[in-house]
């Protein structure tokens, strides 16, 4: 062997020696041997495993991405990946934060853009191995579009809006009212990917026309918003004097005849002129007549006091999910429950917008009032009563139209009591309104029972039903 060839050997063994030692640890030192690539050897030990590689997108409808998190091995369960986000014209992730299950193993789900984007796209999610280690285990997948058929029977065309439940919420004492915006395609099936939506509301109303006497256009890129009833020359009724400002919302409410979601929903007041109205929004081209519509705020006094409701999307989410769903929380003051709003909500697809909108009441199960007992109807004479109506059992439900049938006259006896007609108003809903302090003020007709041509002691029990059903829309 020559002295090259031995000088060879010898360097190759050194190399080897020092490689071995860098990756077990030896050779001490304040460190226990760690050098400057220990952090990404650390994080080597987790892999992605059986993952999802490449998607060929095909159709408008969601795909999966699933992978299995492992360390040495054994599954990670608990652990939080990430994926990136990207241009919206390749689609988006329903939920861009998820979790792995017991099994280490998660599920992204991605939604289609409604355009093809004619060219494919390369994403990514990844892994922080350690919160003190900035290296992160990376993986791709890539997006094609080279087999993409979009229909426009697959776009939005409308939304619904669906009240789920009510909460109370602990610590603040507010209430909410849960809903679930809905998106419908063309062919009434559930639409497979993001759409942005938002949503708002009116609980002071300032202007409300229900007669169908709006009107909207655009006019060189300005959206304009008239009403047939109100003109220049009537100054006690028009939109300056009415106290309407700019940022109050406008939301337009569907009729028999007026369906279409490009003008339903809301929209935000730019500037307020005595006959016409112009919205921030500018990029929808319509023209519609006959709308029936509510301008307010969301800002309300009651009882003598400030109330206001506001409205958040719940975990975060801007757009609908997998299913075509995105669920709000209504929030609002206990002093605000029974009372009427107006809800709406819009979104955007392709640059279309798409809205719907209704009127409610804020609900919440415990409204109620103690009945009322007439001890002894002694005579024929008629009683005025007062009960009082409580949210809660606390806060007074304030200047509320509350339904006739809701209220109950009766007697212990043979004989009969009964509230009268007068205590109604002649409204179209033929209800009693409470006060600011929540009194039912009801007369009531009392007769006297008799036994043997003798007076007998009888009650007179009068009882309100309570509850959401009992009370009737403000408008």
């Amino acid at each position: 062997m020559t002295k090259q060839i031995k000088k060879t050997i010898s360097f190759l063994s050194i190399i080897a020696l020092v490689f071995t030692l860098n990756g077990c640890g030896g050779g001490g030192g304040g460190n226990g041997g760690a050098t400057a690539t220990s952090s990404v050897e650390k994080s080597d030990t987790y892999t992605f495993e059986n993952t999802t590689n490449s998607l060929t997108i095909e159709s408008y409808r969601p795909y999966e991405i699933s992978f299995q998190l492992t360390k040495d091995g054994l599954a990670q369960a608990n652990q939080a990946i990430s994926m990136e986000t990207f241009d919206v014209k390749y689609g988006t992730i329903t939920d861009y934060n998820i979790v792995t299950d017991e099994n280490g193993v998660g599920i992204f789900t991605y939604n289609p853009p409604t355009i093809d984007p004619k060219s494919n796209k390369t994403i990514s999610y990844s892994y922080q191995t350690d919160n003190n280690v900035t290296e992160n285990i990376v993986k791709t997948i890539e997006l094609i579009f080279d087999k993409y058929v979009l229909s426009d029977n697959d776009k939005t065309t409308t939304l619904s809006l669906v009240y789920m439940k009510t909460i109370a919420e602990e610590g603040s004492g507010k209430i909410i009212n849960r809903y679930r915006v809905h998106a419908v395609d063309k062919k009434s099936n559930q639409p497979r990917v993001g759409i942005p939506v938002s949503m708002s509301l009116i609980s002071n109303k300032k202007l409300v026309h229900l007669d169908g006497t709006g009107s909207i256009e655009n006019n060189n890129s300005t959206i304009v918003f008239r009403d047939s009833t109100i003109t220049v020359k009537d100054k006690s009724n028009n939109f300056t004097n009415l106290s309407i400002k700019d940022e109050d919302n406008l939301i337009i409410l569907p009729t028999k005849e007026r369906l279409d979601a490009s003008y339903l929903g809301g929209w935000t007041i730019k500037t307020v002129s005595d006959n016409n109205l112009t919205f921030k929004e500018s990029d929808v081209n319509l023209t519609e007549n006959n709308l029936s519509y509510v301008i307010g705020n969301e800002v309300r006094l009651v009882g003598g006091q400030i109330a206001v409701a506001d409205v958040v999307n719940v975990n975060n989410d801007t757009t609908t999910d997998e299913n075509g769903y995105i669920i709000f929380d209504v929030t609002f003051d206990p002093k605000l429950a029974g009372h009427t709003v107006t809800l709406e909500a819009h979104g955007d697809i392709d640059g279309k917008r798409v809205g719907v909108s209704q009127i409610a009441i804020l609900r919440f199960d415990d409204i109620n009032a103690k009945s009322y007992v007439i001890d002894n109807q002694d005579d024929d004479n008629n009683k005025t009563i007062t009960l009082t109506a409580l949210i809660n059992s606390t806060e007074t439900l304030s200047k509320i139209k509350l339904d006739k049938n809701s209220f109950h006259a009766v007697s212990s006896g043979s004989n009969v009591c009964s509230i009268k007609e007068s205590s109604f108003t002649n409204d179209s809903n033929n209800s009693v309104e409470t006060t600011e302090d929540g009194e039912i003020i009801l007369t009531v007709e009392t007769t006297q029972a008799k036994e043997d041509n003798k007076s007998v002691v009888t009650t007179c029990t009068v009882s309100w039903d309570g509850g959401m059903t009992s009370i009737n829309r403000e408008y």
